[in-house]
């Protein structure tokens, strides 16, 4: 390799300085965040009336985030498991942050770039990048409660080992640990079903969802439902769930207590591949997730 080759590589992978900061955006019913202390996870979702963030982020494994598998199957350990290949957003489980390489806001939008780390490994940056857009410019006529994110894998790994499939988290969301019910979206479109899932996870539930939606709801209902926070992948009909922990009415971001949801795809992620993916978010009501998530399946995902 060539010294000018070789220079080039290293600024291309080297890290950028970048400020600890919660970077929001707002439309005029939701707040949205990412944390680049946290490797631009989503870190803040909120609703504008009443300012409560209702993301997990008691450690580097919760949050809204990428996260995919891959082998090898024992790369390093989680507890006392071997544990597979996993970059993640955040960082690992030694508290170490993924690094950041870029990060753009206006307002409207964000944009952020970063080497991700080895979830279970101990400061192993991953060989690869993730990118996210977030984008209040795009869906213009799309429900007010929601928001779509846009993410990116890049992989170019330096083992060309062809690894079997594996389930990827589309995203991985972790709310605040009020959210204790669990509810999917029916392949009707217009309605919505409580699931139960084991206690505690992990492991957790497994479920075919034909409305490609998944909410996780407080348990205290009003006359107009249960408050919720709902995530839909339009190319997923299989999701897992379940809760971690004490439900509590005031539990909050920083506290352990969580609900899990990811919508699932089996793919494999070879050693130079580019995987490029789409979700939305919504907030509100349980009896809006239907008509927030049919705009969705009507018109398309624009990200």
């Amino acid at each position: 390799m060539s010294l000018l080759l070789s220079a080039i590589l290293f600024a291309f992978l080297a890290v950028t300085s970048v400020n600890a900061e919660l970077y929001k955006i707002s439309n005029k019913a939701l707040t949205i965040g990412i944390e680049t202390d946290l490797g631009g996870a989503i870190t803040w979702l909120s609703d504008n009336n009443v300012g409560r963030n209702l993301i997990n982020c008691y450690d580097e494994g919760r949050e809204v985030q990428q996260s995919y598998y891959s082998g090898p199957d024992d790369m390093c350990k989680w507890g006392a498991h071997p544990w597979p290949w996993n970059p993640i957003s955040a960082g690992d489980q030694h508290g170490h942050k993924s690094h950041v390489l870029q990060v753009d806001r206006t307002s409207t939008s964000l944009y952020i770039r970063v080497r991700p780390l080895q979830w279970a490994c101990n400061n192993v940056l991953c060989d690869c990048f993730f990118e996210t857009w977030i984008d209040f410019g795009k869906n213009v006529n799309a429900p007010q409660n929601s928001v779509v994110v846009k993410n990116r894998l890049t992989n170019f790994r330096k083992d060309q080992t062809v690894y079997p499939p594996r389930d990827q988290e589309l995203p991985a969301v972790y709310t605040i640990g009020s959210f204790s019910d669990l509810f999917v979206g029916n392949a009707d479109g217009t309605t919505y079903t409580q699931v139960s899932y084991p206690v505690p996870g992990p492991p957790w539930g497994r479920f075919t969802v034909g409305g490609k939606w998944m909410a996780a709801a407080m348990p205290t209902s009003t006359n107009r439902g249960n408050y919720a926070v709902g995530v839909y992948n339009p190319n997923v009909t299989t999701f897992l769930g379940g809760f971690y922990g004490t439900p509590s009415p005031s539990a909050g971001s920083e506290d352990d207590a969580t609900m899990y949801m990811a919508p699932i795809n089996q793919w494999a992620l070879e050693a130079n591949t580019t995987k490029t993916w789409c979700f939305a978010l919504a907030l509100g009501y349980l009896e809006s997730m239907p008509g927030t998530f049919n705009y969705y399946r009507q018109h398309g995902v624009e990200c």
